[in-house]
Formats: C-alpha cells, structure tokens, sequence
C-alpha cells in the first residue's frame, strides 16, 4: 500500500509565508473598503433627513428644527419630580423622523465615541452626560442664538439655501454630548502652525471621520462629502479681529453662498 507524500516543513512555511502575504495585502484594502460603506451609510441618512427637513419645514410654516442652546442638556440627572432623564441630544431628529421614508439613524456607523456607553462626566459639575446622536446642529441656525437673521425662516425666503444644517459631532470633550456647534466663534480660535488650524472648530466637530473629510447635510435639503477648509476658512488680516475675510463660510445664512 503506497502512502500519500506529506508536505515537508519547507513547503509549509512557503504556505504561511504565502498566506500571511496576502492577508497583509487584504486586510488594509478590507479596512478601507469599510470606511468608505461607513461613509455612504453616513451620507445617505442625512439625505433622508434632508428629504425629511424640507416636509418638515413645509407643515411647520417654513420652520427649521431647532437646537437647545444649553450645556449639559443631555445629562443624565433626572427631571423634577420625575424618574425620566434629561435626554435631549438628538431630539430634533425625532422631530424629523415621522417626514422620512425611512428610519432615521441617530449614530454614523464610523463614530467611535465612547460616550454612547460611557457617560461624560464634566469637570467643573461633575454631571454625567450621555452621548445619544453623532448629529448636531449650526447653531446659527437657531432661534435662540439672538442675532438679526430670522434663522429659523430660511427655506421661505428662498436663500441661504446653502447654509449648512447638521454636521457630524466630535467623538470626545465637552461637544460630543452636545446637540450643536458654534461657528461664530472658531475664527478667534485659529493657529496658522497647526494643520487643522481652527481649534475649535476641532474640538465640536467630527471633521475628519470620512477619510480626511466629514458629511454635511444643507438647508435645501441636499448632503456632501467635503474637507472642512471648503466649508470655512478666512483670508484676513491676523492683527485686527475687525477685518475678516471668509474664503469659505457654509455656516453663517449671511455669508454662505
């Protein structure tokens, strides 16, 4: 009876050579390849609430959605004489969700935050806060943020249509369990040294989870994929906060174009 030839320790170490080859080779096309479904998964839910936002508007006599314009308001301390939680960050998409054809997602499948499990806890009041939504708001585009443009009204007038609505949250500090972001603040923040030179701009947005960019969706209803340079950045002299330029600014109504 003749036996079958075994395989010698050479050849097998030739076949886990050649296997752990290909496995290096896979494993970062694999990865990528993720990223980019978590991109278009990301993408195609702020177009639903896009679509979402517009029938919203419609039945709400041309009225946006609007942030909280508080800190902490998504804490997890319980409401007066009530055993419910203060669980605001993302309520807004609730508001949305009975305009869209489909379910609405709260979490970017590429958000890592912590937070969705582990409550912040904030320093200075030791209150812990959840993170529920990887979705906030401009808060130029809320009512209560107190400046001359009617910010709610947007879609009626018919401009601004540009304007930037929702943006994806930072995964970490004290604005990833906020339900909005302050962009008439982040040019005071700027370090031309740094290679994300907005510094708060960095700390309230998710602006490179997209492979170097991050989603955005619009008053009119449409979402990009975009660097966050193309949405804001200012040409001005450094010297004189008085003398500001923007070369892109897709958050203030007034300047957006």
């Amino acid at each position: 009876m003749r036996h079958k030839k075994a395989f010698t320790l050479v050849e097998l170490l030739v076949v886990i050579s050649i296997i752990a080859i290909l496995v290096s080779v896979l494993l970062p096309a694999l990865g990528k390849a993720r990223k980019q479904a978590h991109a278009i998964v990301c993408l195609a839910n702020l177009r639903s609430m896009g679509y979402a936002l517009v029938m919203y508007a419609e039945d709400n006599d041309e009225y946006l959605p609007t942030a909280t314009g508080q800190f902490n308001f998504s804490q997890t301390q319980t409401q007066t004489n009530t055993n419910q939680p203060i669980l605001s960050q993302g309520k807004w998409i609730g508001q949305l969700t009975p305009y869209a054809e489909d379910e609405l997602l709260y979490r970017c499948p590429g958000d890592n935050s912590p937070h969705f499990t582990t409550p912040r806890i904030n320093n200075e009041t030791s209150i812990l806060a959840q993170r529920n939504s990887s979705y906030g708001l401009n808060f130029y585009l809320s009512e209560s943020i107190g400046l001359d443009f009617n910010n709610r009204k947007a879609i009626k007038t018919g401009q601004h249509l540009t304007t930037i609505f929702v943006v994806e949250l930072a995964e970490e500090g004290e604005y990833s369990v906020l339900d909005h972001v302050h962009p008439e603040g982040w040019y005071a923040s700027y370090d031309k040294d740094k290679e994300m030179p907005y510094l708060n701009a960095a700390k309230q947005l998710a602006y490179q989870r997209h492979q170097g960019k991050s989603n955005y969706l619009f008053i009119d209803g449409h979402a990009e994929k975009l660097e966050f340079l193309k949405t804001y950045d200012v040409a001005w002299d450094r010297s004189s906060f008085g003398n500001i330029k923007y070369i892109a600014n897709k958050y203030d109504p007034e300047k957006s174009k």
